[in-house]
């Protein structure tokens, strides 16, 4: 099975005209993440966004993060691909290898962005679909009742959540 990073690089490829491309990848992208990457042997498209799409369920949380070295990059939303112009709903800037930016998705949608130094070259689109619900539980509870909610591992002590019924109702809860 080919990794992220492996086949990552014949898209960057693609995009740049089919010049072979390397990019940093000394560390397994995290998921959900795009990286901002070195094209070796391209002076005229130094960089890219590593992958170009990516797609995710609204809810999720999209981490750029910059694998430069010393470059000044930006994560810009716009409008549109074609004119490349700061719509103001995102616009973080990058220059440190391993600095990195986040943006939570919360509506479905397409969503382009771009970097601005490098805005003839560098640009990506995020895809956001409708939640899963085939991963969500359903829970039937009569009126009185506690209901407790918790997500696995770590993270049980910091999203423990408590709810008191007042109602018959039924609920959708995150597995």
């Amino acid at each position: 099975m080919l990794t992220r990073a492996a086949w990552a690089i014949p898209a960057v490829a693609a995009t740049i005209g089919g010049t072979a491309a390397t990019a940093y990848n000394d560390e397994p992208a995290e998921p959900n993440e795009v990286r901002i990457i070195a094209v070796e042997g391209n002076e005229d498209m130094p960089f890219a966004f590593d992958p170009i799409e990516l797609t995710v369920e609204a809810g999720t949380t999209v981490r750029w993060r910059n694998m430069t070295d010393e470059v000044f990059h930006t994560v810009t939303f716009t409008n549109s691909l074609d004119s490349r112009v700061a719509n103001g709903v995102f616009d973080q800037s990058v220059f440190a290898r391993g600095d990195v930016v986040e943006y939570r998705f919360d509506q479905p949608g397409t969503y382009h962005y771009f970097c601005q130094p490098h805005s003839t070259f560098m640009a990506g689109t995020i895809v956001v679909t409708e939640p899963d619900e085939s991963r969500w539980a359903r829970l039937a509870v009569s009126a009185g009742a506690t209901v407790v909610v918790a997500t696995s591992g770590w993270a049980i002590w910091r999203r423990q959540r408590r709810h008191r019924v007042t109602r018959e109702s039924t609920y959708g809860v995150d597995r």
